[in-house]
């Protein structure tokens, strides 16, 4: 593995601003993190292509009124080092994972995303899901929501490649170096009027921010990958795959679509809406509310999206969502009793079973007879395991029935 300062060019100018939260290394890039406020569960914030840490600053201060909150910059951003490539959602939420366990910080998590930061955390509550507490998607994306280009329509879905997603990893390699690019690829110092409502000193930190050319090409990759997930949740049914989660989705009012994009407006309106009202159809607790704001609702209505998470949070809060307690989805398990190699003192109880979770990432298999019980874990691409009972109050077992049997996702 090649040092950090071997493969990352220095890319923060000499007259950077000092960053006002922590960098976290993950072992050959750093990651930048503020945290505020106090109280469980923390909430956590996952930023829109584009935008940074600071641009929460308004939610931040309200939010940490009532609990702790964490916004932090992607790899690539502001006062993050650019990170391994390619940026997958799954690339993504391993980098916070552990940004945050080397903080110290407890889960489970309140995730909070906006726009394409939506998108991440939806996958980080299926990848991780006794870890998060709750969810609030912010004008969220969503892989049926039609995105207008010059002369048409796009569906986020339709452009994927249908490519194996790599696995994550923090080490840091050659190739991922940002890719040389041009002035034209960062942003200038100027700020769009949005940003006025930001405190001066927020402001300052985005006039930098917007310059830098690792974010441009971090967000190419992104976009890249984030169509692969979209099409894989297009093919296959999304209401409530994310059970029981508390989930309150902020949508804004009016799309703002017109016409010269092959489509009627009238169409695209609805097109957004039903995607929208879909992403609340995630979790059998889902909640849409619409807001009479444009796309940018921490900006615009920092309350309303304040109120949105302290609703999440409260909920979490009395459901006691603990990562030990929190239900996991069941899985189709067939007991065999009879196959026994070996010494009958050590009988064997063989299953098959078939995950039905996508996201079970492991498994916790448990054999009771009347006269004792033996459990196994392991990876579901195993489909046929021996369960070994060694204690002697089960030695006598296989004279007895059917053993009981159960299996579920950990």
């Amino acid at each position: 593995m090649l040092e950090a300062t071997a493969v990352l060019p220095v890319l923060l100018a000499v007259n950077a601003p000092a960053p006002p939260g922590r960098l976290v290394d993950l072992g050959g890039h750093r990651l930048h993190v503020l945290c505020a406020g106090a109280g469980s569960p923390t909430v956590v914030v996952e930023n829109g292509l584009g935008d940074f840490s600071f641009d929460w600053t308004l939610v931040q201060g309200r939010v940490s009124k009532f609990a702790r909150i964490c916004t932090y910059d992607r790899a690539g951003y502001a006062w993050s080092d650019p990170g391994p490539k390619p940026r997958t959602f799954a690339q993504i939420n391993l980098e916070l994972r552990d940004a945050l366990r080397r903080l110290g910080e407890k889960g489970p998590f309140v995730l909070v995303g906006h726009s394409y930061g939506g998108a991440v955390v939806r996958q980080f509550a299926q990848t991780y899901r006794r870890e998060v507490a709750g969810l609030v998607l912010a004008e969220s994306v969503s892989e049926t929501q039609p995105i207008t280009i010059p002369h048409g329509v796009i569906r986020l879905f339709e452009s994927a490649r249908g490519v194996p997603i790599p696995e994550p990893r923090e080490s840091m390699r050659a190739e991922d170096r940002p890719m040389p690019s041009g002035p034209a690829a960062a942003g200038t110092g100027e700020l769009q009027p949005i940003y006025a409502k930001l405190p001066e000193k927020a402001q300052r930190f985005r006039r930098w921010a917007q310059t830098l050319t690792a974010t441009e090409d971090a967000e190419n990759s992104q976009r890249e990958w984030s169509v692969e997930y979209f099409a894989r949740w297009h093919a296959a049914p999304q209401d409530g795959v994310l059970g029981d989660l508390p989930l309150i989705v902020l949508t804004r009012e009016n799309g703002g679509y017109g016409d010269g994009h092959g489509v009627p407006a009238e169409q695209l309106e609805k097109e957004r809406r039903d995607a929208q009202a879909a992403l609340a159809r995630l979790s059998t607790r889902g909640e849409q509310r619409i807001l009479p704001t444009g796309h940018q609702v921490h900006l615009e209505a920092p309350d309303d999206v304040a109120r949105a998470i302290e609703a999440v949070v409260k909920a979490a809060r009395s459901s006691n969502r603990k990562p030990r307690e929190t239900p996991a989805p069941a899985l189709g398990l067939n007991v065999e009793t009879e196959k026994r190699p070996g010494s009958p003192m050590f009988p064997a109880f063989y299953f098959n079973f078939a995950p039905s979770s996508a996201s079970c990432a492991a498994f916790s298999v448990s054999v009771a007879t009347t006269r004792g019980k033996s459990s196994l874990n392991g990876d579901p691409g195993a489909y046929s395991r021996p369960i070994r009972s060694t204690s002697t109050a089960a030695r006598s077992s296989l004279n007895l029935k059917t053993p009981r049997a159960s299996a579920a996702c950990t």
